[in-house]
């Protein structure tokens, strides 16, 4: 596919726009119209859909607005979407993504998200929605989320419950928005980054800046901003010198871009580390380098695409930025090395590229030498059908750094290779319904 430099998004979008059709059941007949979820609807090969396919109502609502789709042929299937949602949630606000009765709080703040982006497209069907999400965002803020600290996440949940309060005028959503907010601004590094389980990881970042922008977009909250500016400066030194982001060295070892938020920054927030970001990634997408919503599984489509659909959005409604660009360092230049402590990582650039190097991760490490990208993912012993890797996260190993010379110690941690079967499902969906 040619890529429009000018807004490679929408052109991605609109590629991407009869796989997210071919997905949605429109037979005026069946009980479950309006799901986006084939394997669910079509294939019958699952017993329950999975509520983040719904999200695929926003991506049509976007291609509405930038000419791509009819609104006359494209509001009904909008609005089936939207009701589709609203019947398969749970009592207590909450969603299903990947079993049935696991009330997963993060679907319900993810898709009540694009939701409200959607009503703000299609206002008509604020009153159908109403109901469903001031339910979903009272789950969002009574509930919460326990099994680990995701910065993204709980900026997912800030910008579902700012926007549900800017929809239906719900004020005590905001006050728990600006909480959500404080928190994430207290787990922030000094380094920039946003905390992810145990660290830093490039391609979450992206994702968490994406929702802080739709924050700052409702609420110009001084605070939020100036976390932004130091997250897209943390990331600006880490992007490839093709454009890319993250990769095996980040703490959830994600290499996916979610463009949105760095667009945002740059477009409407006027930060230029964000238009370094944002030219790269526009040249990875023209290079066909980026994983995009045309590569990835059904999984991460909708997600991916309801973030490339908001990236088209402001690309089109902000083409120009009159902030310049500062010169990213990324294509060579002067060398450098720099080393991120808190994040366990060593950012070394010379004439023939970037090396990244994971120290939490015992070395491992990506290296750039002109065209080539040399990958090395440290040792892997096995034996008797058990493995061990040098390259997990070694919170124990010792790292010692001297001019040019990076010393780690560290061990092996044993490779988790199992995989479900029948007993395993059984069992957790026997958990699930008690």
């Amino acid at each position: 596919m040619k890529t429009n430099k000018s807004n490679p998004y929408c052109d991605i979008l609109e590629a991407s726009l009869p796989r997210l059709l071919s997905a949605l059941n429109t037979e005026p007949a069946s009980r479950v119209i309006g799901s986006a979820d084939r394997l669910y609807w079509a294939w019958g090969a699952k017993d329950f859909p999975n509520a983040d396919f719904q999200r695929g109502a926003w991506p049509l609502a976007v291609a509405v607005e930038l000419g791509l789709l009819s609104r006359d042929d494209t509001a009904p299937l909008v609005e089936k979407m939207l009701a589709f949602w609203t019947r398969i949630q749970h009592r207590d606000g909450t969603f299903d993504q990947w079993f049935p009765e696991e009330h997963s709080v993060g679907t319900a703040a993810f898709t009540l998200a694009d939701v409200c982006a959607t009503l703000k497209l299609f206002p008509e069907f604020k009153p159908l929605l109403r109901t469903s999400a001031l339910q979903a965002a009272r789950a969002v803020s009574q509930l919460g989320e326990t099994h680990g600290y995701i910065s993204n996440h709980r900026a997912g949940m800030a910008l579902a419950l700012l926007r549900t309060a800017e929809i239906y005028g719900e004020d005590g959503y905001r006050d728990f928005a600006h909480r959500l907010l404080e928190e994430i601004l207290r787990h922030q590094s000094q380094e920039g980054w946003f905390l992810e389980y145990t660290g830093a990881d490039p391609g979450y970042e992206t994702l968490a800046l994406s929702y802080l922008s739709g924050c700052v977009e409702i609420e110009e909250i001084r605070e939020v901003r100036e976390a932004a500016e130091r997250s897209l400066e943390f990331l600006a030194a880490l992007q490839h010198s093709d454009g890319t982001l993250g990769g095996d060295y980040g703490a959830r070892g994600t290499e996916i871009v979610f463009p949105a938020g760095i667009e945002w920054f740059w477009r409407r927030g006027d930060l230029s580390s964000a238009g370094t970001l944002a030219s790269g990634i526009r040249t990875a997408l023209t290079e066909r380098k980026l994983i995009t919503p045309l590569d990835c599984d059904d999984s991460n489509f909708f997600a991916l695409l309801s973030n490339y659909a908001a990236a088209a959005l402001v690309t089109a409604q902000n083409p120009e930025s009159h902030r310049k660009v500062i010169p990213s360092d990324s294509s060579g230049g002067d060398s450098s090395f720099r080393h991120f402590s808190d994040a366990g990582l060593v950012v070394i650039r010379s004439e023939s590229g970037l090396t990244t190097i994971s120290t939490r991760k015992n070395g491992l490490l990506r290296s750039e030498c002109g065209e080539e990208v040399f990958h090395d993912a440290g040792y892997l012993a096995s034996t008797g059908g058990v493995a061990a890797a040098s390259c997990l996260e070694d919170p124990a190993n010792e790292t010692k750094i001297a001019e040019s010379t990076i010393v780690i110690e560290g061990g092996f941690h044993v490779v988790p290779l199992e995989t479900p079967t029948p007993v395993h499902h059984i069992l957790l969906r026997f958990l699930f319904f008690t």
